[in-house]
């Protein structure tokens, strides 16, 4: 059988290709005048306009033919230009096994056989080279990478500030970003479309707000929302969350030497920044990382139960829980209780000696209060009441000596007993002091008098975890 060619011009030289590239080929071909320029209309080829079609894409585009030949073989070729992750082609044979990546700034020429049977073939060429090392490394699967984390901005605390150099794969499409960035909350540009309202400072106080890398028709967008499944105007293969963080609840006033003294509410809490590469192992909303203690913290105390154990503003504290009960409440959502040290440093530069306002429980959930000198709750990593609101179990433990008698003592849930001194014996510590605790509560503050299987309405527990990969 005679081999078929295909003539066509391409950098002003005549060229060949033959059924010899594609070896399926044993049906009549058609041919098309050489060099002759079809027309392409979003991706659909006339086939009986010519054989070379260019199309330069601004959008996703699917390739497609129309007015193919009947019973025939057709040839024909795509000639496309900064078509990176904006081509789809249809199902069939590449000649290198797989479709390739496109040149985001050149054009790539690729031979197509479109069988009489509707089946196609491909011959890839990147006749630029231009396809960058960082677009291919940015397309593997689940990539992400950058220089420096992501952080408030030094000058204004509702800025963030991106990495320099970033590189991101989103929906299987690699994007660089080669240039800091600089993210104004108060702008309603840098929100989902659906969320300007946290442009305003009040509307984002003791929220969690999540950051987004968008494929905006080819071109990376950093996209603010409160939405924990993607933004408005994106699908989930159109957008990727790779971070996130937190806003302060309350004013914290001035407080001399704190970290956080002349913050306000809305603002973005510094230690709550995360991304893929710096976040704990379980769901970073509501918390913060204690750079001394080397581990993230619940900036709340503990609500909820079970898997609906949240760190919120404004929830309801969970209290009258004993310690195993709050080691199943933590544990399921990821968590556990801190330990005495790490107490001591993630509530550093708390209220000391004092109590909450009121000397009650407050009506108004957790989180945003004061102590009865009026100063502000919160610890320098951003922590709320650590002291003087609800004692708080830690994982630590102690033990009671009440007299020589020993004996077993049955534990809840039917899962073993304790065998103790006296009634007791047993002690996990307790931290930070009660709402009527006064000059004994603080940062330091403990109480070894607290056995495993107690709950106490004044008692509650914070979670924490340690960071992915640590």
């Amino acid at each position: 059988m005679a081999e078929k060619s295909l003539f066509y011009t391409s950098g002003g030289a005549l060229h060949a290709f033959s059924s010899n590239t594609f070896p399926h080929s044993n049906a009549p071909v058609s041919l098309q005048a050489a060099a002759t320029v079809g027309t392409v209309t979003d991706g659909e080829c006339d086939l009986a306009t010519g054989c070379i079609f260019e199309l330069t894409p601004s959008a996703a585009t699917t390739i497609s033919v129309t007015n193919a030949p009947s019973g025939q073989d057709a040839f024909f070729q795509l000639r496309i230009t900064d078509g990176y992750g904006l081509i789809t082609f249809p199902s069939g044979d590449w000649s290198g096994g797989s479709v390739p990546v496109l040149s985001s700034a050149g054009t790539d020429i690729i031979t197509v056989h479109y069988t009489s049977t509707g089946d196609w073939e491909y011959t890839f060429t990147n006749s630029a080279s231009s396809i960058s090392v960082t677009s291919l490394i940015a397309s593997l699967p689940a990539h992400y990478e950058r220089d420096v984390v992501w952080a408030v901005n030094s000058s204004v605390n509702t800025t963030l500030d991106s990495p320099e150099a970033m590189t991101v794969n989103v929906g299987g499409v690699g994007f660089q970003l080669t240039a800091q960035q600089s993210i104004d909350l108060t702008t309603t540009a840098s929100w989902d479309s659906s969320e300007t309202t946290y442009a305003t400072a009040a509307n984002r106080a003791g929220l969690d707000f999540y950051i987004y890398a968008c494929n905006n028709s080819g071109t990376l967008a950093l996209v603010l929302s409160h939405n924990s499944t993607y933004p408005n105007d994106y699908t989930s293969a159109t957008s990727r969350k790779i971070g996130g963080f937190h806003c302060l609840c309350a004013d914290v006033g001035t407080i001399s030497g704190h970290t956080l003294s002349g913050y306000v509410a809305g603002d973005i809490l510094p230690a709550s920044v995360w991304d893929l590469k710096h976040r704990p192992v379980c769901d970073p909303a509501g918390m913060v990382y204690s750079s001394t203690a080397k581990l993230w913290a619940d900036i709340y105390l503990a609500s909820g139960t079970g898997s609906s154990t949240a760190s919120v503003k404004g929830g309801a504290a969970t209290v009258s829980r004993n310690w195993m009960d709050f080691g199943d409440d933590l544990g399921a959502v990821g968590k556990r209780l801190l330990t005495d040290y790490e107490f001591q440093l993630i509530a550093a530069d708390s209220n000391e000696e004092t109590n909450i306002t009121g000397s009650a429980a407050p009506t108004d959930g957790t989180g945003g209060h004061v102590d009865t000198n009026s100063r502000r709750m919160i610890s320098n990593c951003g922590c709320e009441e650590c002291s003087g609101y609800l004692w708080q179990w830690l994982l630590d433990q102690s033990y009671r000596y009440d007299s020589s008698t020993w004996s077993w003592k049955p534990l809840d849930g039917d899962n073993g007993s304790l065998y103790s001194q006296d009634d007791y014996g047993d002690v996990k510590l307790l931290a930070g002091g009660g709402w009527g605790g006064g000059s004994s509560c603080g940062s330091r503050c403990r109480s070894a008098n607290g056995f495993r299987w107690y709950a106490g309405a004044g008692i509650g527990g914070r979670g924490c975890a340690r960071s992915l990969g640590a």
